[in-house]
């Protein structure tokens, strides 16, 4: 029958192009973006170059589609994480940034190809765009949090600190663990908002709960683009 054809047609071409992805991240990683060709991870992948042009017209394609496999999972986590929070806002902040930092080191190999070895602006681009989308979000829901101030300004400008100092972490110049690197971007999130000493503690314990629940995981484990 047709449907069934089309059916199988379609986790055919889902399950190569999830292969030349895979074929890619491992090469990328492993070798370097730079020193990677297409052919390599043709044959990596075990299919034709006239194949894989037809999913990714070139190497920055793949990068790309890596990168929103990773945002994708990174989100995944930072919402699970948000909505666990409940409707305190300062706690949603907390937590998005300690998740979302945590989430990115978790996969450092690959973040360390995308963010930095690439050297592709797009990619960099569309990772912090996912990450101020839901900083904004929450200054926009709590306005006193704001204090006034744009909810798009002051998620910029978090992210811009936050983006340098993970950047910081994935060339070596900054020493820590993902934990750790998390709860000081919370940490030095709410006090750059004023809020109480008292309340960054209290907020800052409570994290601690969502720690040692996290379950952070890699893309090469989650099969986002592919179902």
């Amino acid at each position: 029958m047709p449907y069934h054809t089309s059916v199988q047609t379609a986790a055919r071409k889902a399950a190569l192009r999830g292969r030349i992805l895979d074929a890619a991240r491992a090469l990328f990683v492993s070798r370097g973006y730079t020193a990677t060709s297409m052919q390599d991870i043709v044959k990596a992948a075990g299919t034709s170059i006239g194949n894989c042009y037809f999913y990714f017209p070139d190497k920055a394609a793949l990068l790309l589609a890596l990168a929103e496999e990773a945002n994708t999972v990174i989100s995944q986590q930072v919402d699970q994480a948000i909505a666990a929070a409940g409707d305190d806002p300062v706690a949603q902040l907390a937590v998005a940034v300690m998740i979302g930092a945590q989430a990115l080191l978790a996969q450092r190999d690959l973040a360390q190809v995308l963010v930095i070895e690439a050297h592709q602006p797009e990619v960099r681009a569309r990772m912090l765009a996912h990450f101020i989308a839901r900083v904004t979000q929450v200054f926009t829901a709590a306005p006193a949090l704001a204090g006034g101030t744009a909810p798009a300004l002051l998620a910029h400008a978090w992210q811009g600190a936050t983006a340098t100092v993970l950047e910081g972490v994935l060339r070596g110049t900054i020493g820590g663990t993902p934990a750790e690197i998390g709860q000081f971007l919370a940490r030095w999130s709410l006090q750059a908002l004023g809020v109480p000493a008292e309340r960054v503690q209290q907020t800052l314990a409570g994290l601690a709960e969502h720690d040692a629940e996290a379950k952070l995981v890699a893309p090469s484990s989650v099969d986002t683009s592919r179902k």
